[in-house]
């Protein structure tokens, strides 16, 4: 910044209008040393401080004007780092622009969407999304009180977040607005719907039902969506439910 005239007549106003003992001339001479009107933002932004706090003050004293003189200086030079680190930042390194220009979000208008019925007059799912890639999936389930899922074995870790209504489930109850993470490999037992139960259940994988003694079912992404796309029927995935409770 060669031209000083600008930020002279720029700084004299503010500081003519507050009573200090802090040198006009020399806050100039200093704003002078600004590298970029970015650090000269920063430096009065600081000096706007310097001033409120000396406004209020006593000090006349040679000593204080050459504290004043200090703090400007200090003032000065960590704006100017401030600055450098700014105009330093890292361009990016790479092209981040995706290869295949089809990829898209998946919306979906749940209230939009029907009830799949897995168990009649007790049992309902939504799929809302499957990944073929991963094997993960997403669905809402909406239980009747009294409705109960057969046990099972994780074979991939799982989100549940309580919707609406109450869950019994492993000696313990999941109350609406609860959320639970179940890992790859936990062995659960029955889940009882302890009311008219809503819950979103995002998987990372299947699911494998069982009684004491074989497997009963298997739930993963392609029975999900074979069910959505209406190649089988809803009772393919009833959950591994073998009885409802009175």
């Amino acid at each position: 910044m060669n031209d000083c005239l600008p930020v002279r007549a720029a700084v004299r106003f503010p500081i003519a209008s507050v009573e200090t003992s802090l040198d006009a001339d020399f806050v100039t001479g200093a704003l002078c040393g600004a590298t970029s009107l970015t650090a000269l933002k920063n430096m009065l932004d600081c000096i706007v401080i310097v001033e409120k706090f000396y406004a209020t003050s006593n000090y006349q004293t040679k000593q204080d004007f050459i504290l004043q003189m200090a703090l400007l200086d200090e003032l000065q030079r960590t704006t100017g780092a401030i600055d450098k680190v700014r105009s330093n930042r890292m361009p990016l390194p790479q092209e981040i622009q995706p290869i295949n220009d089809q990829l898209e979000d998946t919306h979906i208008d749940v209230e939009r969407m029907e009830w799949l019925e897995t168990e009649p007059g007790m049992a309902w799912i939504k799929v809302l999304w499957t990944g073929p890639e991963s094997g993960a999936w997403a669905a809402i389930f909406r239980w009747k009180k009294g409705y109960v899922a057969g046990q099972h074995k994780h074979l991939s870790g799982a989100h549940v977040y309580v919707m609406s209504g109450r869950l019994q489930v492993r000696g313990g109850t999941l109350n609406a607005g609860d959320y639970v993470y179940e890992p790859n490999g936990m062995l659960h037992g029955e889940t009882t719907a302890l009311e008219d139960t809503e819950y979103l259940f995002i998987c990372n994988g299947p699911l494998i039902f069982h009684d004491e003694n074989n497997f009963t079912s298997y739930l993963g992404w392609e029975e999900l969506e074979r069910m959505r796309l209406g190649a089988t029927g809803g009772e393919a995935i009833s959950a591994g439910s073998k009885r409802i409770s009175a």
